[in-house]
């Protein structure tokens, strides 16, 4: 406590800073909240030491970096409580899709291969920087996490009930069930897809199921929280929220919801190859989190 409010510590990893910008969204509810929290540190937004502790530490990004698997472990010594915020942090995020490729592959495309790129040597970036680790981490890899948050970014109800919950003394907890509990479009009806379909080519019916439709949604093997923002939007689920409870592997599940819900009579095998990249739509957001977290490697000797 400092001067009887909660100390708070904001600390980035690999990150966007979205997750950050969810606590500004908050807007005339932060001046409620710093009557009783007080923001010691947060290299984002402000220049000041690290403290020697605090009560709350919020973390945001994935741990892609050496330099990230120092911070985390530090840091939960330091801490009451330590916090995930967002899909990066709680789940592994964007940055998880690296685990698809080594490290060695992934700079050689990015320095050496990209089309956008004059690199006649085909040298790496050898400057004194963080290194990437071999595969991109969430914090309960490393260390205990006493709350998650997810989202990209996390939904600022569920931010505001944290820090109410932190307050107040009372408990925080995420919601079971799925997003499609929360979408506008869910009529309750058994759902059938006839159809595979492209979003962004085909047209769409926004008074209809987006997966009954033929698109890739995943409210179905998603957490709820979030109101089905995307949906609202006009636009499919992506998954931002991990899956909900029960379910451990967010993409092996929705395949299994796809597999339920498909007619045989109507679509075949080559419409399936309709949905492109299908490692990188179902596991946007939770490939680090998942079952198998990444590409499986193995050296051959000889």
């Amino acid at each position: 406590m400092n001067n009887g409010k909660i100390t708070l510590a904001i600390i980035p990893l690999s990150t966007c800073a979205g997750c950050e910008n969810t606590i500004l969204d908050l807007e005339e509810k932060l001046f409620f909240l710093a009557d009783f929290i007080d923001i010691v540190y947060a290299p984002i937004i402000m220049d000041s030491k690290p403290p020697s502790s605090v009560d709350i530490a919020i973390f945001t990004g994935a741990i892609r970096t050496d330099e990230d698997e120092r911070k985390v472990k530090v840091w939960r010594k330091k801490c009451k409580i330590l916090v995930a915020l967002g899909s990066c942090a709680t789940l592994g995020g964007i940055p998880g899709l690296a685990n698809l490729t080594t490290v060695e592959d992934l700079l050689k495309q990015i320095y050496v291969n990209h089309p956008n790129v004059q690199n006649p040597r085909g040298t790496e970036p050898n400057l004194d920087i963080p290194k990437l680790v071999n595969q991109v981490k969430i914090l309960k890899d490393l260390v205990k996490v006493d709350y998650s948050i997810p989202g990209c970014p996390p939904p600022k109800k569920l931010v505001e009930k944290f820090f109410q919950a932190m307050i107040n003394g009372g408990e925080f907890k995420l919601p079971d069930k799925s997003v499609c509990d929360e979408c506008p479009l869910n009529t309750g009806k058994k759902k059938v897809m006839e159809k595979i379909k492209r979003w962004g080519i085909d047209p769409v019916d926004p008074n209809k199921c987006l997966l009954e439709q033929g698109f890739l949604c995943l409210g179905p093997v998603t957490r709820s929280g979030c109101e089905a923002r995307c949906i609202r939007a006009g636009y499919p689920c992506r998954g931002c929220m991990g899956p909900p409870k029960g379910i451990t592997d967010q993409a092996a599940d929705m395949i299994s919801v796809i597999g339920s819900i498909v007619s045989l009579d109507k679509i075949e095998v080559e419409d399936l190859m309709k949905i492109k990249d299908l490692s990188g739509s179902l596991y946007r957001f939770t490939l680090p989190s998942s079952t198998f977290k990444g590409k499986i490697r193995r050296k051959l000797n000889g």
